[in-house]
């Protein structure tokens, strides 16, 4: 073990843990709690687990909890394909801005390793209208 020891709370975030694991060359990081007790273990590939999610998994999480749940939006409204965690967002929304929130949503997704933003609107409430 290195010393002194490379920890992480358990509030940390996925990248400062892969980065810390990256850095010290280690392959597991203790998680220690505020007065320094062990209360778990990251390991490598507890770290790629989140990337290596499958595809159907995500899909399910992007139409039932994204589309529908946080948006409302009809089944047809917005296609989802993905392929190795490379998500594809096509159709119509009604806003510009649902568009943004919509693919900002889905890029912090776990397993999502990048998205191809092929989403239009009908509505831009981001365009004034000049007075005449």
């Amino acid at each position: 073990m290195s010393s002194p020891a490379a920890t992480v709370a358990p509030g940390a975030s996925l990248n400062a843990a892969a980065r810390l694991l990256h850095q010290r060359g280690v392959r597991h990081l203790p998680v220690v709690d505020h007065a320094g007790r062990l209360i778990g273990i990251i390991t490598r590939r507890d770290l790629l687990r989140v990337f290596l999610r499958p595809d159907g998994d995500i899909h399910h999480e992007i139409t039932a909890g994204v589309l529908r749940a946080t948006f409302n939006l009809p089944a047809d409204a917005v296609q989802v394909e993905i392929r190795d965690g490379v998500v594809t967002l096509s159709g119509l929304v009604p806003w510009r801005s649902s568009a943004r929130e919509l693919v900002d949503r889905v890029s912090g997704m776990d397993g999502v390793v990048d998205i191809v933003d092929r989403l239009s609107w009908s509505h831009d409430a981001s365009v004034m209208r000049r007075p005449r």
